[in-house]
């Protein structure tokens, strides 16, 4: 846009190169048939400096003048090409109004940010399994309950072992077996808690390649598709253009003929007409 000298908005227009061309070939096409003739005329070059008389000679000049034979010779070559030009030039003008870049539509490339993120976020699973910190308050969690469950039992122990009145040697080696036996629970609570992260990162890791490759396939077949579309646009603006050439191309040949069964038509008539 730019701005006229009373401050208002002004629409610029931009010149259409297909007009242009059009314009130039029929100009192309009306100088057609021309020849160059060559004139040699008298014409006074100066004065004599002695006598002050004045010098003739003669100049050659080129002009540019209409020729009939020529221009008919030039009309079975020359201006047949320039006519299947201008045929083309409109029909790549309609192709490009009806296929134009983008005309059949595209369907969004790229991969958009919430994928980016589900994919980043299996990924890390993927590395992390449960996550840092949710895996160490898991593990809080179960060490606790397992905390809680041995001091029941180490209360339930002693309470027996008084009411049996076992004491001594023997109720401290059965002590220290629930201790033992309690420290292997743990051992395997923290070795069932591994395993169930390796799992877990197993998993994700599954889940993460199914989804980048089911996110690939699709960008790709996105990619195709607006491939195809472009291949059908071009296509179309090519089927326009030659179409419209070869319309002219019948067009002109059906007058041809028409105009020449017309002279044939006079020539017999006069023929006929002479023989009587």
């Amino acid at each position: 846009m730019a701005y006229n000298p009373a401050g208002q908005m002004a629409k610029v227009t931009k010149p259409d190169p297909y007009k242009s061309r059009e314009a130039q070939l029929k100009k192309q096409i009306k100088g057609l048939g021309t020849k160059e003739v060559q004139e040699r005329q008298l014409v006074q070059t100066g004065r004599d400096p002695y006598t002050g008389q004045p010098k003739y000679d003669y100049k050659t000049e080129t002009r540019v003048v209409q020729d009939p034979e020529i221009q008919k010779q030039a009309q079975q070559s020359e201006l047949s090409r320039t006519q299947r030009e201008l045929d083309m030039l409109r029909g790549e003008q309609r192709g490009q109004q009806l296929f134009g870049e983008g005309a059949l539509g595209r369907v969004e490339q790229g991969r958009s940010g919430a994928m980016s993120d589900i994919l980043a976020q299996r990924q890390q699973q993927a590395q992390e399994g449960f996550g840092a910190e949710a895996f160490q308050k898991a593990r809080e969690a179960r060490l606790s309950g397992l905390s809680r469950a041995e001091q029941m039992q180490q209360r339930q122990l002693r309470g027996a072992q008084a009411g049996a009145g076992v004491a001594g040697g023997v109720a401290m080696g059965q002590q220290m077996g629930l201790m033992q036996q309690q420290q292997q629970q743990r051992q395997a609570a923290e070795r069932d808690m591994f395993l169930q992260n390796v799992a877990q990162k197993q998993q994700s890791l599954g889940q993460y390649e199914q989804s980048l490759g089911a996110t690939e396939a699709g960008e790709l077949e996105r990619q195709k598709y607006n491939q195809e579309q472009k291949r059908r646009e071009i296509m179309g603006r090519l089927t326009a253009m030659f179409g419209e050439a070869g319309l002219g191309v019948a067009e002109r040949s059906s007058a041809a003929s028409a105009a020449a069964a017309k002279e044939y038509a006079a020539a017999a008539g006069r023929q006929g007409g002479g023989k009587k």
